[in-house]
């Protein structure tokens, strides 16, 4: 019962209102006439003046009409006289209106919107047309990438994301298939990437996303996007790849990295970027940083627009990916964390938490969380104490 009476209330407060506004309007419109009729008489018998001169090409029926309205004193009409003069006027045009309108809709019909709106649009199609709109999804437009299971030992570079126990049979398993803490630490360790120095001696691929941050950090986000579009389109279209997508890590264009690198000179763009890296130790948490750096002071810069990268090194986007969206206490909040990333993201962390790179890897709490998680699947084997030291 209160249900319905609050949407009857509801509703009588709409026709209310709906009223009261009619009423200004008529209020309105009564005050404007009053003040102004003579102006908008002579605005609207010039009009139909024009519109008779146009009509006397064809018929002559118009004339005496015209050669009454422009001696009439503007000040002197009616509304309702108005009205029947524009009314009987616009009789003449009802007919080529028509046939134009029904033109149109023959043009319409038959010409452009069929091919542009209805054709039939599967998945690779659709990729063309909405790559026109957003150019960093070009890398995928000629690919048939389908959803095949990972490659054995390490995954190729378009393949689906690590599960927790596909990582630990793949990287963290001796021989004897028990679970290795020690090789855990080592695959974990290798997520963090080269050590970090400078954008300037980085690899080619990591200096264009870098200025691709530095341009979003600021606020230059048109030339960010335009830098994404063309390095998304430099890379090989794999038309021939098939499903598994390229066997081996693709590369950038040199025509697109010389102009990348053109303004990694400029150090008023990449200054605030690099103070941010100096904090980082290696090039992942260093790339992590920077983007957590770009998106702070421009907005949204998501993993899905530049999903190309993992084409190129698929680690770096992973570890990029890991940084989640922006939580509480400066934690960005990552609610379907991978463990291809778990090393880097760890690491990460920790330099954050102390403001100063870290050249030990960092790596303690991925490898508790992989541990207790790995120990329901998998034995653990234990090395001797002196082995296990050495593997440290």
């Amino acid at each position: 019962m209160a249900g319905q009476y609050d949407r009857r209330s509801s509703g009588e407060d709409t026709l209310l209102l709906l009223g009261l506004f009619a009423f200004l309007l008529a209020i309105a419109a009564y005050f404007i006439w009053a003040t102004f009729h003579a102006h908008i008489s002579m605005a609207g018998i010039a009009f139909a003046d024009w519109q008779m001169h146009v009509a006397g090409w064809f018929t002559d029926q118009y004339s005496a009409l015209d050669a009454q309205a422009v001696a009439t004193d503007p000040a002197s009409v009616k509304p309702l006289q108005l009205w029947r003069l524009l009314h009987n006027v616009g009789l003449f045009y009802r007919v080529p209106a028509v046939c134009l309108i029904a033109i149109l809709a023959v043009c319409c019909f038959f010409g452009n919107a069929p091919a542009k709106y209805t054709r039939h649009l599967d998945l690779q199609r659709l990729m063309k047309t909405q790559a026109f709109s957003f150019p960093a999804g070009a890398a995928f437009v000629e690919r048939d990438l389908k959803l095949v299971a990972p490659a054995p030992g390490t995954p190729r570079t378009a393949d689906p994301a690590l599960h927790l126990p596909e990582w630990v049979d793949r990287f963290a398993r001796s021989p004897t298939g028990l679970y290795r803490e020690d090789l855990a630490r080592i695959r974990l360790a290798d997520q963090l990437g080269e050590q970090w120095t400078d954008v300037a001696v980085a690899a080619p691929h990591v200096r264009a996303m870098f200025v691709v941050f530095a341009l979003h950090a600021a606020r230059r986000r048109d030339d960010a996007v335009m830098f994404l579009g063309k390095l998304s389109a430099s890379l090989p279209n794999g038309a021939n790849d098939g499903p598994t997508g390229p066997s081996a890590r693709l590369a950038f264009t040199a025509e697109i990295i010389a102009a990348i690198d053109v303004h990694v000179t400029d150090a008023a763009l990449i200054r605030p970027c690099a103070d941010v890296a100096r904090s980082h130790a290696y090039t992942s948490t260093a790339m992590m940083a920077v983007l957590t750096y770009a998106r702070s002071q421009a907005g949204v810069l998501a993993p899905g627009q530049f999903a190309f990268l993992k084409l190129v090194d698929r680690q770096l986007w992973y570890s990029l990916h890991s940084l989640g969206f922006p939580g509480g206490n400066n934690r960005n909040e990552q609610p379907n964390p991978r463990a291809e990333a778990l090393g880097a993201r760890d690491h990460w962390a920790a330099e954050c938490d102390i403001g100063a790179p870290i050249k030990t890897p960092s790596v303690e709490r991925a490898i508790s969380a992989i541990s207790s998680r790995a120990g329901t699947l998998f034995p653990l084997e234990r090395l001797p104490t002196e082995q296990e030291d050495n593997a440290q």
